[in-house]
């Protein structure tokens, strides 16, 4: 854009160096400083997203040591509760069923409970 601007300025001159005014009653000059301003605010607008960048990388990262942090509990407290040996999703599953199923207590069971206290 830059290269363009100046080349237009540079054409536009006349033989005794007078510019010839653009579209809008702007010459070269003032559109080649506009352009440049754009730049100069475009250069500061990548250098604050460039700065945002690496904040919100280093954030990136502390999540990722979090996470790991999180899954290696997981996986210690798995052995805990689990014995250390994996078992299959299927296994697990019922043996969950059968942790939540409830044995029903019949009339005849709960006064054999209490005589045998």
């Amino acid at each position: 854009m830059l290269w363009f601007a100046a080349a237009a300025a540079g054409g536009l001159a006349g033989a005794d160096g007078a510019r010839a005014p653009f579209a809008g009653g702007a010459s070269a000059e003032e559109l080649l400083a506009r352009a440049l301003d754009v730049i100069e605010r475009q250069s500061a607008r990548v250098d604050e997203l460039t700065r945002q960048n690496t904040e919100l990388r280093a954030l990136v990262a502390r999540q990722a040591g979090q996470l790991a942090e999180a899954n290696e509990t997981i996986a210690v407290l798995q052995r805990i509760v689990f014995g250390g040996r994996r078992r299959s999703p299927a296994r697990l599953r019922t043996a969950a069923v059968v942790m939540v199923i409830p044995v029903p207590a019949t009339a005849g069971s709960r006064a054999a409970g209490r005589r045998s206290r």
